[in-house]
């Protein structure tokens, strides 16, 4: 059979952001952060409507369009009390429009204001090693207030804004040099609450269930070794604990989709020809491992399979 092809949507759309920010220093160890954003986002979208399932004729055309304008603002507080050490708490606030996913905006996603959250983190940064390995700690809480829910009484013509999650827990940095030929990454995450608090009447999520796509850890390592002055080689670790499907329509049935956690390991390896000439062989996901990256209720993403890339390049 020959396939058809048509176009199901199509959308046009301007975005256009101003802002400030400024690090103030009002003390000898002390500065104070303060940013304000502008953001104006404008856009028509369009579903195409056919006579038949599998056919061209073009019956209507669907327009809804969209003209969104909002601040976001973010302070801070930064005490550095000696050269290796910084200490900071701040805020920010952010938002995204109901375009988020273009070809998916109809006349009831339009008609419902952008989305809102807000950040709060405090956290702590150390040097060592002469300042070539840098640690860094920080407890955040992150809070989305303004959610698209469903309701029945506004099904066709426009979303809620009534419902609301938040997650809070611990990140761990660890970038740098040991020695001058050994440098690591280490990123970890600790995201022990991830909670939704409100959701609309219909709306796929049930108040006091545990956030998809959000495991409690997850984290990577990489360790890189310069083995002579033209060879260069890494390998490293990346993986999550046990995640649980975007959105369900219970608690209960929630559980019921799970994506088993899962760890996976990368490599590199980098030679260089002339300082400006190299070749490079990343290999990822080497055991070839079949794991579940993203969780819904129909149906899982996996993970990418082993990948080979070999790159030369050369700068000038």
């Amino acid at each position: 059979t020959t396939p058809v092809y048509r176009d199901s949507s199509n959308y046009s759309a301007t975005a256009m952001g101003v802002y400030f920010q400024d690090l103030m220093q009002v003390a000898p160890a002390w500065k104070i952060l303060a940013g304000l954003r502008y953001d104006s986002f404008k856009g028509s979208f369009n579903q195409l409507n056919y006579a038949a399932a599998t056919g061209t004729n073009l019956t209507s055309i669907s327009n809804a369009r969209i003209s969104n304008g909002l601040f976001s603002y973010r302070a801070g507080v930064l005490y550095q009390p000696t050269p290796i050490s910084s200490y900071h708490v701040s805020y920010g606030t952010s938002f995204n429009t109901n375009a988020d996913t273009y070809q998916y905006v109809t006349q009831a996603t339009a008609n419902t204001p952008p989305e809102k959250s807000r950040n709060i983190e405090i956290g702590a940064k150390l040097d060592w090693l002469d300042g070539n390995l840098s640690t860094r700690a920080a407890l955040f809480h992150t809070e989305k207030y303004n959610e698209r829910t469903t309701d029945a009484d506004f099904a066709g013509t426009a979303f809620l804004l009534s419902g609301k999650r938040h997650t809070s827990g611990l990140e761990l940095d660890v970038v740098g040099r040991l020695t001058p030929q050994w440098e690591v990454y280490l990123s970890y995450a600790y995201t022990p609450t991830a909670r939704i608090d409100a959701a609309g009447t219909t709306a796929l999520a049930t108040i006091g269930q545990r956030v998809g796509l959000t495991p409690k850890n997850s984290g990577s390592v990489w360790v890189s070794y310069q083995a002579t002055p033209k060879l260069r080689v890494a390998a490293g670790l990346n993986g999550a604990s046990e995640n649980f499907a975007l959105t369900g329509n219970s608690g209960a049935a929630q559980l019921t989709a799970r994506a088993a956690g899962f760890v996976v390991g990368d490599a590199m390896a980098e030679y260089k020809f002339t300082p400006d000439t190299y070749m490079q062989v990343n290999v990822t996901n080497i055991a070839n491992k079949i794991y579940g990256d993203q969780l819904y209720p129909g149906f899982v993403i996996l993970g990418a399979p082993r990948t080979v890339k070999l790159t030369v390049g050369t700068r000038f």
